[in-house]
């Protein structure tokens, strides 16, 4: 019986991701020191900054695991 459980809870995840907030805080939303009301999952996604890929550093050889080497 709990080995659907996962599946269950990945097809809701999109329903809370999109669900509105019912409440904020009234001392979350009227500090201004920074404290910031709960944004929607996809609003999130969209403002984590994206960089370009930096390799240095990087040797593939230190990464033994799934290669047949």
């Amino acid at each position: 019986m709990l080995r659907g459980l996962p599946a269950v809870a990945l097809c809701a995840l999109p329903l809370l991701a999109t669900a509105p907030v019912a409440h904020a805080a009234p001392s979350a939303a009227a500090d201004p020191a920074g404290a910031r009301a709960p944004l929607p999952l996809f609003e999130a996604i969209g403002r984590l900054p994206v960089a370009v890929e930096h390799r240095e550093g990087y040797k593939r050889d230190l990464y033994k695991h799934g290669t047949a080497g």
